[in-house]
């Protein structure tokens, strides 16, 4: 049956709603606990159901053949652009949010070029570099707020290994336009509405272009070799003859969503080893009995997976309908949007038996949990994270860094997590550490 048939449109059945109030819809609940709330309405109406988010409406949908569906139906009857238009005032039609299909698809590939693994040793050697320098500083302070740790880690690894040593050592002069920017993203009301953070994310946007354009201008008059991941992105753009392609806003939409993505991750992943005492003496024996291997060993590499699984970053990942679509007997229809959710997905006991344990050994012991539409902690099809393994291996370098020196402990600071510039961190918690013994 197609819905959009005049003759068949009185057997239309729409997704059950979760109960909402007012003209805003479920929108309060949704800025307290997003995770909360999508699970409300999991319990409440089973794998698929639908939001209302002020004048915007939603289905969600859960389980992988209906997540399979969602990224199948990506560039055909799902709309990507249309979707990633808050992310036009702070970085341009750039990426995700550029409307032309083949354009897009080409400046993801771009990325992709430039995440490339063949250039991992370079930015290995600058996560080491900035984790010995972070520890460095964590041992001097005897402690450190945890966000403000990853925080300030992500963004230098991130300055120096994709913008250059040049951006590293003025990361005083970058960090507060970026979190203009940052501030200036908006959802629901008009992006050119005079207010104070839209008047300061104009004015960042501004400044940092004036910076980066130039550094790019460099890179064609002089190309680097070895290539970094600058030249890479000119290159291939001349390559693909894209001329009129906005690399300054690539680069800057690269560089924000990768450190602040990559903070939280970490976050996250500090606080579930030290909310884990086996785990964390089970780590600390395989960093310390040999730490130029541990960053590579398996059971690093799946308590970072099981960490994300348990506690994604990315509260949704959504797109909007073009065509109604019909997932199981009920009609999406044109304009809502389709939604996908890793927390409720990673909670789904068919692939993840006991789903509330923190068992990094299940990534051991079952091949495939670490692929899509399973496991959602990058997104998945030709839109998938480019930075993906840029990003696991900063969790590795500084997780492995911090266990091999310190003793670590924290006390809770903050009471549920938060959202924050689009992604969801752990309450606030405050780190204590001492150095290990010499031996």
């Amino acid at each position: 049956m197609r819905p959009e048939d005049r003759s068949t449109r009185s057997a239309v059945t729409l997704p059950p709603m979760l109960r909402s109030t007012g003209l805003m819809g479920n929108m309060a609940d949704f800025l307290n606990d997003p995770v909360q709330m999508f699970r409300t309405g999991y319990e409440q109406h089973g794998p698929v159901f639908g939001i209302r988010l002020a004048h915007m409406k939603g289905c969600v949908v859960v389980g992988a053949d209906r997540q399979q569906r969602f990224y199948d139906e990506i560039d055909r009857r799902l709309s990507v652009a249309k979707l990633y238009k808050f992310v036009i005032p702070m970085f341009g039609s750039v990426a995700l949010a550029q409307p032309d299909v083949e354009r897009r698809i080409a400046q993801v590939r771009l990325l992709h070029r430039a995440f490339a693994e063949n250039r991992m040793k370079a930015h290995l050697a600058v996560m080491t570099q900035e984790a010995d320098l972070a520890m460095g500083e964590l041992g001097e302070r005897g402690g450190a707020d945890l966000w403000e740790l990853c925080e300030r880690f992500a963004i230098r690894v991130s300055a120096s290994a994709l913008l250059g040593p040049e951006v590293r050592q003025d990361i005083d002069r970058l960090v507060p336009m970026l979190d203009d920017l940052a501030r200036g993203m908006e959802f629901v009301l008009p992006p050119w509405l005079p207010l104070p953070r839209f008047i300061r994310r104009d004015s960042a946007r501004r400044r940092l272009r004036t910076w980066i354009q130039p550094m790019l201008d460099e890179r064609r008059a002089h190309p680097r070799d070895p290539r970094d991941f600058l030249q890479v992105l000119v290159d291939g753009d001349r390559e693909d003859r894209n001329g009129g392609a906005d690399l300054v806003g690539i680069t800057l939409l690269t560089l924000f969503t990768g450190y602040i993505t990559t903070a939280a991750s970490m976050a996250w992943l500090i606080s579930d080893v030290l909310d884990q005492p086996k785990l964390h003496e089970r780590l600390q024996h395989e960093v310390r009995r040999d730490p130029s291997t541990a960053a590579r060993s398996s059971l690093v590499a799946n308590t970072i997976l099981e960490s994300i699984r348990k506690n994604p970053v990315m509260s949704h990942y959504a797109r909007i309908v073009e065509e109604p679509i019909v997932v199981d007997d009920y009609t999406v229809p044109k304009g809502w949007q389709l939604i996908v959710v890793p927390s409720l997905a990673h909670q789904e006991a068919t692939h993840f038996p006991n789903p509330e344990a923190f068992d990094p050994d299940r990534f051991h012991t079952a091949g495939g949990l670490d692929r899509p539409p399973v496991f959602l902690g990058f997104s998945a099809g030709q839109y998938r994270c480019p930075g993906r393994v840029f990003g696991l291996a900063e969790l590795a370098c500084l997780l492995v860094e911090m266990l091999r020196r310190f003793e670590v402990r924290y006390h809770r600071t903050g009471r549920s997590p938060s959202m924050d510039r689009g992604v969801i961190r752990p309450p606030d918690r405050a780190l204590l550490v001492e150095p290990v013994p010499r031996t």
